[in-house]
């Protein structure tokens, strides 16, 4: 199985692809370049800068990848690609699918296409805070096959389980993540609400459009949760949010989606939100730069986590 780290558009992929772009855009088309701008387990998203005429095109080309060490496990692409499509439907700010749908006789796996509008300056965390709201709420019915929790049980219980288990299925050792896990179980809020959740919403899987809006994607690891659950992501130490920041993305949150967030739940899925960071960087070998980064940030989160749950007065 060829391992995701080694994955490279090579000169004879490069040709097949521009050769499939001219008789799909019904055009010739020259693919002047192809620029990496995003990997990570079970995928990576290249940036084509297309060529027809006098005309210039930028697509975004979302590509699946065999990686069955990928932690957490994402959804199979046809299944993203239908949620992509719900929340592009829906109104959620995203970027533009292309009409060909999943291809998988052009590259050795699937992928599919997406606009790409120019870059631009940062957003707003209120804008952020908005565009997730919109996520939370919309309606999940059609997709039948996200990943939820069982019907006798809460989100918060399910996440708590599933960590437990997913140490141990890993043989990650780990004094800290086990007894914030222990700290968290017997620490349950309640945890009844079950949302979209798209399970990486940050800055790393947005495409900033000429707008200054932020054009979400990657929604790999969408699921149905509790929304605190990516809200405490969202506002962990060094995510997408800044603690300077925090109380306006929080305030903005509230009025765009009309709930109020419960500081206090809040703090104990931030403290979950950094053992899953932990066990995520502790569960892959090193093997490049980037993920001598993430074990890096496995071990901070460690600390956080256990500096959050100090707060919480143990």
């Amino acid at each position: 199985m060829q391992n995701w780290l080694r994955l490279d558009m090579n000169s004879e992929q490069r040709q097949r692809l521009q050769d499939w772009l001219s008789q799909t855009l019904d055009a010739a088309t020259t693919l002047e370049s192809v620029d990496l701008f995003q990997r990570g387990p079970g995928r990576e998203s290249w940036l084509l800068i297309l060529q027809q005429g006098d005309d210039r095109k930028r697509l975004i080309l979302y590509r699946a990848l065999s990686d069955a060490a990928a932690y957490p496990q994402p959804l199979k692409l046809t299944q993203e690609y239908a949620v992509h499509q719900a929340a592009e439907a829906a109104g959620i700010r995203v970027p533009h699918l292309f009409e060909t749908g999943i291809v998988s006789d052009v590259l050795e796996t699937p992928f599919y296409l997406m606009d790409a509008a120019s870059n631009s300056e940062p957003a707003p965390s209120t804008e952020l805070a908005q565009q997730l709201a919109q996520i939370h709420a919309l309606d999940t019915s059609p997709l039948v096959f996200l990943p939820a929790p069982q019907a006798d049980i809460s989100p918060a219980q399910k996440i708590v389980n599933q960590l437990k288990s997913d140490i141990g299925r890993m043989g990650v050792q780990s004094p800290a993540l086990e007894f914030g896990l222990r700290w968290a179980g017997q620490h349950l809020p309640d945890s009844e609400q079950r949302t979209l959740i798209h399970g990486g919403f940050c800055l790393d899987n947005a495409f900033s459009a000429a707008s200054n809006l932020h054009l979400m994607m990657d929604w790999k690891y969408a699921h149905l949760g509790d929304p605190l659950e990516e809200l405490g992501c969202v506002i962990r130490r060094d995510a997408c949010v800044s603690s300077r920041d925090r109380q306006a993305f929080l305030t903005a949150y509230e009025e765009a989606s009309g709930h109020q967030v419960n500081r206090q739940t809040l703090a104990w899925w931030e403290i979950i939100a950094n053992l899953r960071t932990t066990l995520a960087g502790l569960s892959l070998p090193v093997r490049d730069v980037a993920q001598a980064s993430r074990s890096r940030h496995a071990i901070e989160a460690q600390f956080e986590a256990l500096r959050l749950i100090e707060a919480q007065g143990i």
